[in-house]
Parts: C-alpha cells; sequence; structure tokens
C-alpha cells in the first residue's frame, strides 16, 4: 500500500533525524566518556605528584604521612578504592597500601612498573632512617627531577582499576582508582540516550507530520476545488493566502485556467442554447407547413410519402433541438423543475406498456414494487425513462428481453432498465453519456438515434440530486447477460 505523501515525508524526516541523531549521541558518548576519563587521568597525576611532594615533619614517620594522605584522599566518595604503591629506584616495593587487590599482581603491570617482587604492605620503616630534612622540604623528591606522569587502564579479576605512573630519580610512585563508579555514571549516560533518542525520534517524526500535513494544506484545497468542478461549478475559485509562496503561483494558475475554461464553457452554453431556441420556431414552421402540404397532396401519392418523409426528420430534428436546450439549461445550472408528487410507480408501468407496443418483437418483464412516490420534475423524469427505454429496445438482438426494476434501496428510488444484447465494448464504456456519442452500430440497424439519450437521462437524474450509471455486470444478475442501466432518485 501506497502510503499518503505527508506521510512518506514524516519517515524521510524521521529517518535522516535518526541518523543525525544517532551519530550525534555517539559522538557526545565517547566526547563525555573521553573528558571524564581525562578528568581521572588529570586528578590521579596530581595526587600521585602530592604523594611526592609531602613536606616533612620531624615528630611523624615518613609513611605515616603517606597514610594519611592516602585517608584524606579516600575520604571522597568516588575514591574509597584508592590503592596506593611506592618503588624506590632499583625498582623494590618500598610502600604498598593494604588495600592493594591480591589479583593486582605486580607482573600484570606495564614493565616499566614492574620491576621486582611484591613485598608486603605497608612495609617497616628503614633501618637507618634518612636525615632529617627542613619542614618545608619534600619528602620523596625534588620537582625538577619528577617525570610526567603515565596514565592506562588494567584489569583485574572482574574490576578494571585506572593507574597513574608518576617517576622521580629515587622513587615511582604507582595509584589506582577502581573503574566501577566511573563505569556506572558512563552507563547512565548511555541509558539516559537510549531513552531519550527514541522519544525524540518520536517527536520528529510527529513534528514532520504535523508540518507536512499543514504545508500540504493548499495542495488539498487544490484538489478538493478540483474535485468540486462540474459544468455548473466552474465559478470555483482557490483563495490565494500570502505566505504560500511556494504554492502561490500554482492556485494563481489553476484559478486562471478556470477562468478561461468558464469563460469557454459559458460561451458554449449560450450558443447552444441559442441554437436550439433560434432553431426551435422555424422547426416548428416547417412541421406547419409540411402537414398542411400532407393534406393537400393525393392521398397515396408519392408527393405525400415524399413529404411525410420529411415530417418524420423535421420531428426528429425537432427532438434533438429540444433535448440539446434542456442539456444547455442543465450545464448553465438554469433547469427549472417543476416538482410534484409522483407516482413513479404507475408511471414505469406506463412507459413499458408503451415500449411493448413500439417493440412487440421483444419480451418484457416487469418488477415493479407499487406505491413508490417522489417528488420530481414528471415531464422531466418520464423523458429520461423513455430514453433508458429506447436505449434498450434499440441497442437490443431481435427476439431479445427488455427488463424493467422498480424498488426501494438504501433511502433512494432506483429504477434499473436492462436488456439483452452481445453487451458494451470496453473501449465505449467510458463515452457512453458523452453527447452524440453512439455505440457500434453493427448492434442494432432498426432505430437510428442522434447519441443523446443517455446524456440527457443523467442530466435530469443529476438535476434531482440523482444520476444514471452503467451497472456492473455482478450487478444485473448472475450471469443473466443483460446490460443494466440505473437510474437513481432521492427517496
Amino acid at each position: 500500500m501506497k502510503l499518503p505523501f505527508h506521510l512518506r515525508i514524516a519517515l524521510i524526516s524521521a529517518a535522516c533525524s535518526s541518523v543525525v541523531l544517532a551519530l550525534f549521541a555517539a559522538g557526545a558518548y565517547w566526547m563525555i566518556r573521553r573528558e571524564a576519563l581525562n578528568r581521572m587521568d588529570q586528578r590521579l597525576g596530581e595526587q600521585a605528584r602530592r604523594l611526592l611532594f609531602i613536606p616533612e615533619d620531624a615528630r611523624t614517620p615518613r609513611w605515616d604521612l603517606v597514610v594519611r594522605a592516602q585517608r584524606a584522599i579516600q575520604r571522597d566518595e568516588s575514591w574509597r578504592s584508592f590503592i596506593l604503591m611506592v618503588k624506590d629506584g632499583a625498582g623494590k616495593t618500598i610502600y604498598q597500601s593494604s588495600n592493594w587487590p591480591r589479583e593486582l599482581s605486580e607482573t600484570l603491570l606495564p614493565p616499566a612498573v614492574s620491576k621486582s617482587s611484591n613485598d608486603a604492605a605497608p612495609p617497616a620503616p628503614p633501618r637507618r632512617p634518612p636525615p632529617a630534612l627542613p619542614r618545608k622540604a619534600l619528602l620523596l623528591a625534588r620537582p625538577d627531577s619528577v617525570s610526567s606522569t603515565e596514565c592506562f587502564t588494567h584489569s583485574a579479576g572482574r574490576r578494571a582499576w585506572r593507574m597513574a605512573v608518576t617517576r622521580s630519580e629515587s622513587e615511582t610512585v604507582i595509584i589506582g582508582v577502581d573503574l566501577a563508579p566511573f563505569q556506572a555514571e558512563i552507563h547512565a549516560v548511555r541509558r539516559a540516550f537510549l531513552i531519550a533518542l527514541p522519544a525524540a525520534l518520536v517527536l520528529i517524526a510527529a513534528g514532520a507530520a504535523v508540518l507536512s500535513h499543514r504545508s500540504l494544506r493548499p495542495v488539498r484545497r487544490l484538489a478538493r476545488t478540483i474535485e468540486a468542478v462540474t459544468a455548473g461549478g466552474l465559478d470555483q475559485r482557490i483563495p490565494v493566502r500570502r505566505g504560500d509562496p511556494d504554492f502561490e503561483g500554482l492556485i494563481q494558475l489553476f484559478n486562471r485556467m478556470m477562468d478561461r475554461l468558464e469563460h469557454s464553457f459559458q460561451q458554449a452554453s449560450r450558443f447552444s442554447a441559442d441554437a436550439a431556441h433560434e432553431l426551435k420556431t422555424p422547426l416548428t414552421i416547417l412541421q406547419g407547413r409540411l402537414e398542411q402540404a400532407i393534406q393537400d397532396a393525393g392521398a397515396g401519392s408519392q408527393a405525400q410519402q415524399d413529404l411525410t418523409e420529411l415530417l418524420e426528420e423535421a420531428h426528429r430534428l425537432r427532438s434533438i433541438v429540444e433535448k440539446l436546450l434542456i442539456l444547455s439549461r442543465a450545464d448553465a445550472g438554469r433547469l427549472e423543475l417543476s416538482r410534484e408528487e409522483v407516482d413513479l410507480s404507475r408511471l414505469v408501468e406506463d412507459i413499458c406498456e408503451d415500449t411493448t407496443f413500439q417493440a412487440p418483437e421483444l419480451t418484457f418483464e416487469r418488477q415493479i414494487e407499487p406505491g413508490i412516490h417522489a417528488n420530481v420534475d414528471r415531464e422531466l423524469v418520464t423523458l429520461a425513462v423513455r430514453n433508458l427505454a429506447s436505449n434498450a429496445v434499440k441497442y437490443n438482438t431481435p427476439g431479445g428481453r427488455v427488463r424493467f426494476t422498480l424498488m426501494r434501496a438504501e433511502g433512494r428510488i432506483e429504477l434499473a432498465v436492462s436488456n439483452t444484447g452481445p453487451g458494451i465494448a470496453e473501449e465505449d464504456r467510458g463515452r457512453l453519456f458523452e453527447r452524440f456519442h453512439r455505440g457500434d452500430k453493427s448492434r442494432s440497424r432498426r432505430i437510428e438515434g442522434a447519441g443523446l439519450g443517455l446524456s440527457l437521462a443523467r442530466a435530469i437524474a443529476r438535476a434531482h440530486s440523482g444520476d444514471v450509471v452503467l451497472a456492473p455486470a455482478s450487478e444485473g444478475g448472475a450471469n443473466d447477460g443483460l446490460t443494466r442501466f440505473l437510474l437513481t432518485l432521492p427517496a
């Protein structure tokens, strides 16, 4: 199933936005993680350098100062798992915090860090304590002898540690912190992205659908106006709203086209009406003269026969002119209806009887529901039904059938006039109600016509808010081979 245009726009917008948001979220997640890790490395480096530059206190052992510094660091919630190791210049462990994990073996550390055996921590003070230093001196190293800090991630068992190594000429400080709190924060950020992204996509898709639907309102107005355009509604125009530059030109072009179409149609309608009106009087005079000439001619003479044929053609021409006059008025919306309460059941019965006398070689069937009344123009509806009956007789086969069916159905009145025959060619179905269009003459040569009957019947039905259509074959009966025209009127 093909989706509407505004939904396709919304889906395309949502797809493009999802790609952009996914790339943005991935980049933002990577930057947040990298920035958080950089801050952790910076803090680790600062703590490592701080441990190298602890002021000497003559009354306090040097390792007690280190332990105090470690405890001060561990007061921070995220640094509870802070661990510390100090090595001398030879790579021997001279201090190790009591919470150093056993699974974090020195042999697993980088080669530059792990160079000696694992000693117990914290070790006993040296046999010969170093000479006393001034109070403001540094405990472990001089500032100009400290190298840059190296940071890396080390996994031990199920835990990951972020380690920092700072070296001086005589000591190496190794500190680390458990990455579990850091990873929990990063996972929380990732969960937030995973929750926010679908919600953002839904909002974007809904917003795109609303915007596309609103932006296409001029197109829908154009479609409604085009759909409402009929022969009697060519005055339809679309108001041009400022602020729609993309559609303003299209709407103006459509309105100008409708102006030209309305002008041309009015000219054609006026011509048809004027021509029919002007021909009506001469034809009336011609008929009267012919009738008088027939009476003056000798009975049974050739002149009388010729004049009789001319009179029949004059009647036929007058009928065409009257039909054209009705059609031109219907096209212009000026077909006046003299409505009255009409017994349609009786009207159809009378027309069926008249048609039976006109074509006695055909078989006529009636399925007429009694007591059906409607407020219609008797003369025009009679003309429409007679045209359908005449069409059924004209395009029938010798010895064929004609069926009249009148009933109420779903709040309307339906009259179906069906006839046998070879059917209607597919290429003729779309042109049946065109004026002066006639089907394949090979179907019937017994009665000539002008091709106005069906178009006139439809115009009369539509003037009564009804219609005339060619019913699908499946509605005409189960393979009965009948061609069925359906006239509907409001009940």
